[in-house]
């Protein structure tokens, strides 16, 4: 999975208060997906440091492991003219059949990508591995990210559980998709990729090797 290489990482050493916000968003995180597996933490001095909680599927209805990052929300992203400071704070979760490193290493890379890049992302924002776009996973036709709010609950009620400085948060879903969507996407606007979605019954749960629905 490349798309670590194409972030190319820069130390931010920006001073930020921090004030508990680890504590509090592990704490509604348990409440959302019950005792965590296990947490990949980041060993580098990167600000914010991003650590992923990995959920297996121990809850009702959760038949997949959820992946969480931790961090991203402690400093809020650079935003353009026109966004509302409540888009300012967010999280990356994935839903996956297993934590693998890679899955693992997206999520982190991800939560990073707006710090690193003095910008933002929030839903419906499209972001390609690379120019031109390569495989995000081996033997894969996936090779972009489409951003979208969680459509699982209780995880599309985080931001009335954790709120940083007045600002709420909420997850951002990384969904893998494909160039032939990336096209159609851009084509034809968010709304017509979510009634492909549900056309075709996409699966909320990772496969690396589905392939295009187009």
């Amino acid at each position: 999975m490349g798309i670590g290489k194409w972030f190319k990482r820069k130390q931010d050493t920006a001073a930020f208060p921090e004030q508990g916000y680890a504590e509090l968003r592990e704490r509604v995180y348990r409440e959302f997906f019950g005792k965590s597996q296990g947490v990949s933490t980041e060993m580098w001095p990167f600000l914010p440091r991003i650590d992923v909680f990995i959920y297996p599927p121990t809850r009702v209805g959760r038949t997949w492991y959820t992946l969480a990052s931790s961090g991203m929300s402690d400093k809020p992203m650079t935003l353009v003219e026109g966004v509302d400071r409540s888009s300012a704070r967010r999280e990356i979760v994935l839903y996956c059949e297993t934590p693998d490193e890679e899955y693992i290493n997206m999520v982190r890379e991800f939560a990073h990508f707006p710090h690193q890049k003095s910008t933002w992302l929030g839903p419906g924002q499209i972001v390609p591995n690379g120019d031109p776009p390569a495989p995000l996973f081996e033997n894969s036709q996936l090779c972009a990210v489409l951003l979208m709010e969680s459509v699982v609950n209780p995880d599309r009620q985080l931001a009335t559980k954790v709120v940083l400085d007045g600002d709420p948060v909420d997850f951002l879903w990384i969904v893998p998709i494909t160039q032939a969507e990336v096209d159609y996407k851009l084509k034809n606007g968010f709304d017509a990729m979510m009634d492909l979605f549900d056309k075709v019954k996409h699966s909320i749960v990772l496969d690396p090797g589905r392939v295009s629905y187009l």
